[in-house]
């Protein structure tokens, strides 16, 4: 089983967590299973669930966008977001 932190483009669905009620930015679960096991979650929340995190499991790279230092985990995440980043000049 694969589970990933995936972005959500998609300004409709709200935050998951309990008493949260900020407009989701991301999803985690598997990109091939249902759409309805994924969690919904705010930039606050993630950075929660990262932030409790031992580190042995944090991620060893992240990739930081050049021109708003938005924090992505693939490259090609990065390269894809860098692309219409509204701070780029």
């Amino acid at each position: 089983m694969k589970c990933e932190v995936m972005k959500n483009n998609n300004n409709s669905i709200f935050c998951e967590t309990y008493n949260c009620r900020n407009r989701a930015k991301w999803f985690i679960g598997n990109p091939q299973g249902p759409r309805n096991t994924w969690i919904n979650l705010c930039d606050e929340c993630l950075q929660s669930v990262y932030g409790s995190m031992p580190d042995s499991v944090k991620p060893a790279k992240v990739y930081k966008c050049d021109y708003c230092g938005e924090e992505f985990l693939k490259p090609i995440e990065k390269a894809t977001h860098m692309r219409t980043c509204k701070k780029k000049g």
